[in-house]
């Protein structure tokens, strides 16, 4: 970990500046702003896919749900608590990171609603392998007709 002159690490002076309120962050000032959003947007997709997982929920108002609270919860917190001027920035920080935190939301909900329900994955994995079995049969009973494709032409 790279240590400043204060003796602490940067990290340390990157989420001091992140937190500091009505800080008023332009690119120069603090250029790691976009990277700090994308680390809270993974962070507020974790918690709420573990959260959704817990809870059961299914069907797209999680999803809906998740996506508004990854996209707008960290742009009200730099827009109008640290005051940061955005639009100087080069990347997109209006959406940077949104698509890591939809990923991590879906993976975490997924595993926590899959870890919370076995019996249905119990039963989708009879279903997969009743399945496989019939196309396995099926496939079997095309090639085992006596005739040859010799005999055929």
């Amino acid at each position: 970990t790279k240590m400043t002159s204060t003796s602490q690490p940067k990290w340390m002076l990157t989420w001091a500046k992140f937190t500091d309120p009505y800080s008023r962050p332009t690119h120069e000032t603090f250029p790691e702003l976009p990277d700090c959003v994308t680390i809270v947007r993974m962070f507020i997709g974790l918690v709420y896919g573990i959260s959704l997982g817990y809870r059961g929920v299914e069907g797209g108002i999680g999803i809906m749900l998740g996506l508004s609270s990854i996209t707008f919860l960290p742009l009200l917190y730099v827009e109008q608590l640290l005051k940061a001027q955005v639009a100087e920035y080069p990347s997109n920080v209006t959406f940077q990171g949104v698509p890591n935190a939809m990923a991590t939301l879906i993976l975490a909900w997924t595993l926590i609603y899959t870890m919370n329900h076995a019996e249905m994955e119990t039963a989708f994995a009879a279903g997969v392998k009743v399945a496989q079995t019939i196309i396995t049969d099926a496939n079997g009973d095309i090639g085992s007709s006596d005739a040859t494709a010799e005999d055929e032409f």
